[in-house]
């Protein structure tokens, strides 16, 4: 029998939970991250900044077992509160594809293995007059989209977004931000992005962690950006440095 995706309504109590906890990471007698503990809800934004070097994508690829680490991640699912190992999807910071090779987007599609109904995901992420497009048409805004929604195979528990909007104009970056937003506020995953656009960060982020291979800062945008710790790492002299 054909497996539907379930996209849920957002229900503001978040009532799944995500913890992650103690990750460490070292290089020899190099400490990379240093007891990383992060406790999230479902239909939350989470957003990690920090300075170049600070661990933010190898704290990700911590997280999908890319990396090897010490440290653990427990998922409270919202049905029967069981401890489970979560569903995670991915968009890495870069990807490489071939914009020679003459495959369409529906191509893409094909070539993962889902059980589940894809076309609630084409319309979520908002990707229907994409579908036949050739890839290597594609705007960086556009293949963001594309990446987005096939991140969600198999539909996740976890979402992870490695600075999605690089090389993307102004108005791809708003559309991109628009839509994570729209996958909080509609269905049950948490959404943890890594970002150097704070002006969006500030907006969009539920929760902001400032990272430097161990937290230095973490709660709400308010918190975060009025905190000494906040402004030792990004203003010199009233100019941000991102």
């Amino acid at each position: 029998m054909e497996k539907h995706i379930n996209i849920k309504q957002h229900n503001s109590c978040g009532l799944c939970c995500i913890k992650i906890k103690d990750i460490n990471i070292r290089d020899g007698k190099d400490i990379i991250l240093k007891d990383i503990n992060i406790h999230m809800h479902c239909g939350e934004i989470t957003c990690i900044i920090g300075p170049n070097g600070a661990g933010k994508s190898t704290l990700l690829k911590s997280i999908i077992g890319e990396i090897k680490h010490k440290g653990k991640i427990e998922y409270l699912n919202s049905h029967d509160n069981k401890v489970t190992k979560p569903k995670i999807g991915y968009v890495p910071q870069k990807v490489s594809i071939d914009k020679t090779i003459p495959i369409s987007v529906r191509d893409l599609f094909n070539s993962v293995d889902v059980n589940e109904n894809y076309e609630k995901i084409i319309e979520l992420i908002e990707i229907e007059d994409l579908i036949d497009k050739k890839v290597g048409d594609l705007s960086g805004g556009e293949m963001q989209k594309v990446l987005l929604a096939l991140a969600m195979y198999p539909f996740p528990d976890i979402l992870l977004l490695d600075e999605p909007l690089s090389n993307i104009d102004e108005i791809g970056m708003k559309k991109v931000y628009e839509l994570i937003n729209k996958l909080r506020e509609k269905c049950d995953i948490a959404i943890i992005l890594v970002s150097h656009d704070l002006e969006s960060v500030y907006k969009y982020a539920d929760n902001v962690i400032l990272l430097n291979k161990e937290i230095i800062k973490q709660g709400n945008p308010n918190t975060v950006y009025r905190s000494e710790e906040f402004k030792k790492i990004f203003w010199i002299e009233g100019e941000a440095n991102v």
